[in-house]
């Protein structure tokens, strides 16, 4: 069933826009981890990528519907700090969030809405004194059904977003999971958490 949604949210989101609408990309960064949990007491968040495009489809002075698709790295790294050399798990997403965006001002908006999450790759890094261990899992484009992690994730994003000019934006979104991590695997596992920080550019 859940295959099904998410190319159907994708047709509606992109199809037959009538309206006046704004078209952009954005590109940045994000800072993933995942609420508290016992089995991740020495966490720390994981830095990753973000890249993806937008539609923004007015429907009022200060309303607009804003669907989007976009590339988006999260995961979890255990280390004494974010940039230590430690255990990383590194999970890659196709997101489709579709948000309400009010507009506050000419240049300032905020945004809610739900998003829907599809599992791609994921990366698994083991280092100790001697080696480090590499392993990799393909989700929905290996068809690789025995993975841990959950292949779909449904969850809110909320942000904020910046026109610096009439085309050029500064973004900034927080996103909460509803799958849990490593929910094959572990029925009381957290959820997960991104922040992601991105500039674009709309016309």
């Amino acid at each position: 069933m859940k295959r099904c949604i998410f190319p159907l949210l994708l047709l509606i989101s992109f199809a037959s826009i009538a309206q006046q609408s704004t078209f952009g990309i954005l590109g940045g960064a994000t800072i993933s981890g995942y609420t508290s949990s016992e089995i991740f007491q020495n966490s720390v968040p994981l830095v990753g990528v973000s890249l993806g495009v937008y539609r923004g489809i007015t429907l009022t002075k200060s309303l607009a519907l804003e669907p989007g698709l976009y590339f988006t790295q999260r995961g979890i790294s255990h280390g004494s700090s974010i940039f230590s050399n430690s255990n990383r798990n590194r999970l890659s997403y196709l997101i489709l969030p579709v948000v309400m965006r009010k507009n506050l001002t000419d240049n300032f908006s905020v945004h809610i809405g739900p998003y829907l999450a599809s599992f791609i790759h994921g990366s698994y890094r083991y280092p100790n004194n001697t080696f480090s261990e590499r392993w990799s899992t393909w989700g929905i484009l290996g068809g690789d059904r025995n993975i841990p992690d959950a292949q779909f994730d449904v969850g809110l994003q909320a942000g904020l977003r910046y026109i610096l000019s009439s085309q050029f934006v500064i973004n900034a979104s927080y996103e909460l999971g509803g799958a849990k991590y490593l929910q094959r695997v572990i029925s009381d596992g957290p959820f997960p958490q991104v922040v992601t920080v991105s500039v674009g550019y709309q016309w």
